[in-house]
């Protein structure tokens, strides 16, 4: 009788990790239902029931496993943030040298989880007058003559210049790994050429995604495109092995100094 009772014991251990394993790492989005929406499962007779206590399961699972990204977001942007703070002060001098007209830190608009809008803070990279007679452009990946001389493009093959992003995932605007958050005016250019562009704004943007470690700049519209698949993918997979993931394939991509393909 102990026997059975130790092995029953040990089947509850092994079902009790499996639900933690399904609820927090595999989070299969790609079938949450809307539990409400009982006209799309009528066509399933009977499985409509199976199929709305599995969409209830997900949603749970996954209110979960937000909490647990934004306690992990809190975690890594402080030990971020007190780690890098050495290389923020030496390239801040340097950016002061270079470039003193303008300001060490640079703060702009951009579109963040449900359309949003936050100051993004970055270490500047571009002259003062960088677009003053472009105004909103995408970022370039080549040679580019706005940057500041000497220091400008190394900052942004490093991606040194995102540092100061982590207060920002500090303060909740945004999230270690997600989307790209982009300029409210090129959203609205995109908006209208994009269908899906605004769906991307389901979730907090990122200092790093799928996109970034996949894809390169955007220099043109089929970029967008191709990120835009990317991101949705993401935020419909989205589970804690592919944030990890993500984050170990970020450093390749820094090593690197461009995208992987």
């Amino acid at each position: 009788m102990k026997i059975f009772n130790k092995i029953a014991q040990i089947h509850l251990h092994i079902l009790g990790l499996a639900v933690i394993v399904m609820s927090l790492i595999i989070i299969p989005k790609v079938m949450a239902m809307s539990v409400n929406d009982m006209a799309a499962l009528e066509p399933y007779g009977f499985m409509a029931i199976i199929l709305s206590i599995g969409s209830a399961i997900v949603h749970y699972a996954q209110s979960k496993f937000l909490k647990i990204k934004r306690a992990f977001d809190i975690i890594v942007s402080l030990i971020a943030i007190t780690i890098t703070a050495p290389i923020v002060i030496v390239c801040s001098v340097l950016i002061k040298l270079l470039s003193p007209a303008g300001k060490i830190i640079y703060s702009q608009d951009r579109v963040g989880k449900d359309s949003k809008v936050f100051r993004i803070y970055k270490l500047r990279s571009m002259r003062p007058d960088a677009e003053k007679d472009t105004g909103a452009v995408w970022a370039n990946d080549e040679k580019d003559s706005r940057v500041i001389p000497l220091i400008g493009s190394f900052l942004r093959k490093s991606h040194i210049d995102e540092i100061p992003q982590f207060y920002n995932v500090l303060i909740g605007d945004m999230s270690v790994v997600g989307p790209r958050p982009e300029r409210p005016e090129i959203v609205r250019e995109l908006e209208k050429t994009v269908p899906e562009y605004l769906k991307r704004l389901q979730v907090r943007p990122g200092i790093t995604g799928l996109s970034q470690i996949r894809h390169r700049y955007d220099k043109t519209l089929r970029d967008v495109k191709k990120k835009v698949k990317l991101d949705l993918l993401y935020i419909r997979k989205t589970c804690l092995i592919g944030e990890i993931g993500i984050l170990l394939r970020t450093f390749i991509v820094i090593f690197k100094g461009k995208a992987i393909h």
